[in-house]
């Protein structure tokens, strides 16, 4: 349990030192080079997409003690994937260049870049699923230091500096990777047809949720701005920025237990699988049930005090609290169900969400009632949407739940 806890309080830790890195920039660049930033941060994104599943999958194989013969195949695979997508991605870049100019320098420095943040998302996921969370400790800790040193070249290169800093991130996280795991490394350049689609078949429609699950959380945002104005939208701020921040500890919760749970009910362990859940259930409402009364009593007081021009976007905040903790709820739900490889009901619930979603912000423009309050309000509707579908699907599946496959 101590290793669990530290690994959520460096986690934290870790993502506060990036962000504070991204206020820096934000005081000390022009909107050009913070330009430059958001295109550089978007190609890496982008090549995040393109792991069609492969990581999910791999998390789920390497969780599994039983299955530790394909572990270097597998690791080996999805490592090479990487190599040829940014090779792929390069020559795209330059075949773009010769019809049409772009700042090539940039683009494939963020290919590469992408890369590496690719290869870090995947070691983690192996750190993870293996336990060895005192080495993602260390490692996030190293790398996001080296980063919030490296953030003070900003002063001297501008832009550059502000890019290696950027950079260094991904880049020290794999060079320290390999410095200090020894067990699951890459060995070889291969593409092991077998390992990819079974990767594929645990990952795929989990990564599809993640897509849906991602337009999600865009959809009110394009709404309020071409239905209001980007003032309007503003006014989500302050909620937008503590979901954010309230999704760390339930994020990181999850990568938690899974590797366990996942053995658990490879070995047809369902009692202890169950007791994870529950386990994980509980945290889940006593941290929601915390923070709520926290806002409640102290929330107005400290947005006064830090964000005096903000005030006025708590109430949306308060609005929307209900369903933010539905949701919330509804990811120990939701973790069942991915354990059980129930994973359709994952992404339709997704699905539905967003279409009910659309639809009710759709009848607000109908019946000219669009206002960032009614919209608070549909936002907290949505909440409890998603926990209602996927507590439906798990007693609807709850039987073949407790006839688990081997994985």
């Amino acid at each position: 349990m101590i290793k669990k806890i530290n690994y959520i309080a460096v986690n934290v830790l870790s993502s506060a030192i990036v962000f504070a890195c991204s206020v820096l920039f934000l005081r000390i660049l022009s909107a050009k080079d913070l330009g430059i930033i958001m295109l550089f941060q978007s190609v890496i994104a982008l090549l995040g997409l393109a792991q069609i599943g492969l990581f999910n999958g791999g998390l789920r194989i390497f969780s599994v003690d039983s299955s530790h013969e394909q572990y270097q195949r597998v690791n080996n695979s999805i490592v090479t994937y990487i190599l040829i997508l940014l090779l792929l991605t390069i020559v795209l870049i330059i075949s773009t260049n010769l019809f049409y100019r772009i700042d090539i320098k940039i683009y494939i420095l963020s290919a590469i870049i992408g890369s590496f943040a690719l290869l870090k998302n995947w070691f983690s996921n192996i750190l993870i699923a293996r336990r060895k969370l005192s080495y993602i400790n260390t490692i996030n800790i190293i790398s996001s230091s080296i980063s919030a040193l490296l953030s003070l070249l900003v002063f001297k290169y501008g832009i550059y500096g502000a890019l290696i800093s950027i950079a260094s991130t991904h880049v020290m996280f794999v060079i320290l990777y390999f410095v200090l795991e020894k067990d699951y490394i890459p060995r070889a350049i291969e593409l092991d047809l077998h390992s990819i689609k079974q990767s594929l078949l645990f990952g795929f429609v989990p990564y599809l949720s993640g897509i849906a699950a991602l337009l999600n959380n865009q959809v009110d945002r394009i709404f309020i701005a071409k239905g209001i104005s980007l003032e309007a939208l503003g006014q989500f701020y302050l909620a937008f920025t503590f979901i954010s921040v309230f999704d760390m500890l339930p994020g990181n919760l999850n990568s938690l237990f899974i590797p366990n749970a996942l053995n658990s009910y490879n070995l047809h362990k369902i009692d202890e699988t169950i007791s994870i859940a529950k386990k994980y259930l509980l945290i889940l409402i006593v941290y929601s049930l915390i923070t709520s009364i926290g806002l409640f009593v102290l929330g107005e007081k400290v947005v006064s005090l830090l964000f005096p021009d903000k005030v006025g976007q708590f109430k949306y905040l308060i609005i929307m609290l209900p369903g933010i903790v539905a949701l919330t709820i509804s990811k120990s739900f939701s973790f069942v169900l991915y354990i059980a490889l129930k994973l359709r009901a994952i992404l339709y619930s997704n699905i539905l969400s967003i279409v009910s979603y659309i639809l009710m912000l759709s009848c607000l423009i109908f019946f000219n009632k669009f206002s960032i309050e009614n919209i608070s309000y549909v936002k907290s509707a949505q909440g409890f949407i998603i926990l209602f579908v996927l507590v439906f699907s798990t007693i609807v599946n709850w039987k073949s739940i407790n006839a688990p496959k081997i994985v």
